[in-house]
């Protein structure tokens, strides 16, 4: 164990209000303490940056998105973020939750190959809190056994909590430089082939690689790519095939190993496109208790998607405007970034794509408008869950535009896109809070079977309304975040 920095030893107090009692770990960045906030006399967990890294270069920006990462997520799956602060010298430190338990990388180590539905909930209650951070445009880029941490309750039972957002992608409006070891973000045994390449690339699939090699390794104690250096381990990740889980253990099923090689797969477009698809895919190897929160992922990750390149299907009721009983603007004069732009990145890419997301959501609720009062009526149940997973969806991409774009468009230089943003910013939020009245005049399937004549009006109503805004948020505000970098 690194030797303790003289302001972080045991009986230490720092910034006043946490004595140090000892240091329980290191990290790839820095230590982790055991501490007694001195008022509350409650347990935390102190993590701070290691000295010879606090003096690199992006370290303490990065150390920052790690807070960052963690605080924005509200699954309990995910150690919680109390507190950060700096010393005299500006060394910086995170507050986070004390848990006691261990992590699966020594629970397997301790106990060897694992049960199927066991590591079956292991998995999904990480994908439950991967769901929320892929909905944020976060992807964690670290997922391995001793990132995920069993924490024992008061009651005896166990939760699974994902450690270590250290070197978490998230939005463009939170990079501020990215901090490298020996060249390499990540652990390489568990780095998809495009992280390998370029870690500044990726989206939220290649935690779903991470996801398949983690379920490989705790089934059998063994690496789908297995080599005696990381160059090696490169080439047989970028150019062979994964081992078959089977071929180490012979008595799992063929459907998990079907799971674990799609998973793998070198093509992010061939992997399961989502967490929540993943998870559905796991649900029939889970527990009953395990799977029942296989539909709490599925609703997060319908707000998720951003990086999912989209086409249309040519019978989608808004491809075009003839079909649209609203009458809606085109999808073609949208200009989604990955047909405009030759694939092009550009920092509005995943909000054009959840614009499009959106406008197929909107454009199944309006297809099913198109008819009678009684088939309306028949199909309210239906209905109002798919608005419930729109109104989902558009407050998550509500809340990413509120923290991602406009205060750096509120903050330029030039005043005529301050004030362009400002104009938007007043209209989006008038928005916003109609479609939140909408929502509440249709609270339940009831309500829409007592008068589904004015619910498909008003519905309708909205929704164009809401098309509208996303198409003046593709020709004015996008253009504008571009174009500011």
């Amino acid at each position: 164990m690194t030797e303790l920095p003289p302001a972080f030893a045991p009986g230490s107090i720092v910034a006043d209000k946490y004595r140090v009692e000892r240091c329980v770990g290191r990290g790839g960045m820095g230590l982790v303490l055991e501490a007694i906030h001195l008022q509350l006399e409650q347990t935390v967990a102190l993590k701070v940056l290691l000295p010879e890294v606090a003096a690199l270069q992006g370290a303490a920006s990065r150390f920052l998105r790690e807070a960052r990462a963690a605080a924005r997520l509200q699954s309990e799956h995910v150690a919680r973020v109390l507190d950060v602060g700096a010393l005299v010298d500006g060394t910086p430190f995170i507050v986070m939750e004390h848990l006691t338990g261990t992590d699966l990388h020594r629970v397997s180590r301790a106990r060897g190959p694992l049960p199927v539905q066991e590591v079956v909930g292991w998995v999904l209650q990480v994908c439950s809190a991967l769901a929320e951070a892929h909905a944020l445009g976060i992807v964690h880029r670290d997922l391995k056994p001793s990132n995920i941490f069993l924490a024992n309750r008061r009651d005896g039972s166990q939760l699974v909590k994902l450690l270590d957002f250290g070197i978490a992608k998230a939005p463009a409006a939170w990079a501020e430089g990215d901090l490298t070891q020996s060249g390499v973000l990540g652990s390489p045994s568990y780095m998809s082939p495009e992280q390998l390449r370029d870690t500044s690339t990726v989206d939220h699939r290649t935690d779903i690689w991470s996801l398949g090699i983690i379920l490989h390794e705790l089934l059998t104690l063994r690496y789908p790519f297995e080599a005696t250096s990381p160059i090696a381990l490169g080439a047989l990740v970028a150019t062979a095939e994964p081992s078959l889980l089977r071929a180490h253990r012979a008595d799992l099923p063929a459907e998990l190993e079907a799971v674990v090689q799609r998973c793998l797969q070198k093509e992010p477009s061939a992997r399961f496109a989502t967490v929540a698809a993943l998870a559905e895919a796991l649900a029939p190897l889970a527990s009953e208790r395990a799977a029942i929160s296989v539909a709490r992922i599925a609703s997060m990750s319908d707000a998720a998607n951003a990086t999912i390149a989209f086409t249309p299907p040519a019978s989608s009721p808004m491809s075009s405007p003839a079909s649209s009983p609203a009458s809606l603007r085109s999808l073609e004069d949208v200009p989604p970034s990955s047909r405009a732009r030759s694939g092009v990145r550009t920092p509005t890419d995943n909000f054009r794509r959840q614009h499009e997301e959106l406008a197929l959501m909107g454009g199944d609720i309006l297809q099913q408008l198109d008819v009678d009062d009684a088939a309306i009526v028949a199909r309210a149940s239906d209905l109002r869950r798919q608005v419930a997973r729109f109104a989902g969806k558009l407050r998550v991409h509500a809340s990413m535009e509120n923290d991602a774009l406009y205060p750096r468009l509120l903050e330029h230089r030039e005043q005529r896109v301050r004030e362009t943003a400002q104009s938007l910013l007043r209209e989006v939020k008038d928005l916003y809070s109609a479609f939140d009245s909408y929502s509440q005049r249709w609270p339940s399937t009831a309500s829409i079977e007592a008068q589904p004549r004015l619910f498909a009006k008003d519905t309708r109503k909205v929704l164009k309304t809401l098309w509208m805004r996303m198409c003046r948020e593709n020709d004015e505000l996008y253009p504008l975040a571009d174009a500011a970098g």
